[in-house]
């Protein structure tokens, strides 16, 4: 590494929080998966209402990144990390406590506008003390931490909940956010270099519309929603798919999620290699080209065979190679074209993706898995998508 490109210790310190606050995020999506097709017979209630609260859950997260971000161009970076801890530990012990499934929704949807702080804050912190080549040599952790939260989160709450109960999962989770809650308090620095603006709510929507009216901002963000967005809510499903229709058993199903996550991570770890050759434009083409290859082989498996595990992991694990190529190329190139406005950025670069994984984990979770063919046509449509996206990027690289 050059002398320019090494991390002083407050550089390490700030990178040390931020992938914190990334997995405290991704924990709380992923903790408490195994947690719903059960909770459908403690409270008696239709499954449907359990698959409501993930819904809500993710679409409290994605809406209070919006604000999380929007608010961290006028207050101190600590302070809005504090106040995001403080309002997740009350949806949780809400969630914990729950003697009926509204209460649980109501819980779950508070906590996602607490956690939803972490994401933004994150890509704030970085902003605020690394360079942008700094940023795209530490963006694979991003990965780790996306790939592995998929399958360690999950296989830890169902262990929980096979021998402490339900509840034991949201206490974990609390006591995770407690923590950190005190080790942010008197380990993390402020990075915030100017002094903080007098907050009005005009400001946050104006720096919100000068990225929404961008045509950068959205020639970029376009494939990370496909990806990042298809991906979650495959991971949010898996309890439905591989446990329930196919009887893997409770103690190993969260496990398949390597499969996928293992792909992912590998060609993370490359696109920093490809970007730097090519750049980003092309990077994305190349994360279409290789997405595309998923549906063949989601056809070739709903031709010859019948649905089974195998016919469902291998089409997405092409299409998680995919994902992996794209979004660092996303990450650094947005963040360091908008980093005089990385606050607002920040808070919109995640929350298209969860919005789009809410609605993809109905989907997912209500196509007839009888047959391929439902799978097929998910498939396709993410891949024309994809696709579309890649021309768009191509044809205005310059």
């Amino acid at each position: 590494m050059n002398t320019k490109d090494k991390l002083s210790a407050k550089q390490r310190s700030v990178i040390w929080f931020g992938f914190s606050l990334v997995a405290i995020s991704y924990m709380s999506i992923k903790l408490s998966v195994p947690v719903l097709p059960i909770l459908a017979k403690v409270f008696e209630v239709n499954p449907i209402y359990l698959k409501l609260s993930a819904t809500c859950f993710l679409l409290s997260l994605a809406a209070s990144q919006v604000w999380w971000g929007g608010v961290a161009r006028f207050l101190d970076r600590r302070r809005i990390i504090f106040l995001g801890l403080a309002v997740a530990m009350v949806g949780t012990i809400c969630a914990m406590c729950a003697t009926n499934v509204w209460v649980f929704i109501i819980g779950r949807a508070i906590e996602g506008a607490g956690v939803g702080v972490a994401s933004p804050i994150c890509r704030v912190l970085m902003a605020d003390t690394l360079t942008h080549h700094q940023m795209a040599k530490i963006s694979f952790f991003f990965g780790v931490i996306f790939n592995f939260a998929p399958f360690i989160a999950p296989t830890l709450g169902q262990y929980l909940i096979i021998y402490l109960g339900w509840r034991s999962v949201f206490a974990f989770f609390f006591v995770f956010l407690l923590i950190y809650y005190f080790l942010f308090y008197f380990k993390l620095p402020e990075t915030r270099g100017d002094k903080p603006q007098r907050y009005r709510f005009h400001h946050v929507f104006k720096n919100y519309g000068e990225a929404l009216t961008n045509a950068r901002f959205w020639l970029y963000i376009s494939p990370f929603i496909l990806y990042v967005g298809s991906m979650l809510s495959y991971y949010m499903a898996i309890p439905y798919w591989y446990w329930q229709h196919f009887g893997v058993s409770q103690h190993y199903y969260t496990l398949l999620a390597i499969f996928t996550a293992i792909p992912n991570l590998t060609s993370y770890y490359y696109s920093r290699f490809v970007i730097k050759r090519w750049g980003t434009p092309q990077t994305l083409v190349l994360a279409a080209a290789v997405g595309s290859l998923a549906l063949p082989c989601a056809i070739l498996f709903a031709v010859f065979y019948h649905a089974s595990v195998i016919a469902l992991i291998c089409p997405l694990m092409l299409w998680s190679v995919a994902a992996g190529f794209a979004q660092p190329a996303v990450n650094a190139s947005i963040l360091n074209h908008f980093r005089h406005n990385s606050g607002p950025v920040s808070g919109l670069l995640p929350v298209l993706p969860f919005i789009f994984a809410s609605l993809m984990f109905l989907v997912w979770t209500n196509i007839s898995l009888d047959t391929l063919w439902p799978f097929v046509g998910v498939i396709a449509g993410l891949v024309f998508l994809s696709l579309g996206s890649a021309y768009f990027i191509y044809q205005r690289r310059k």
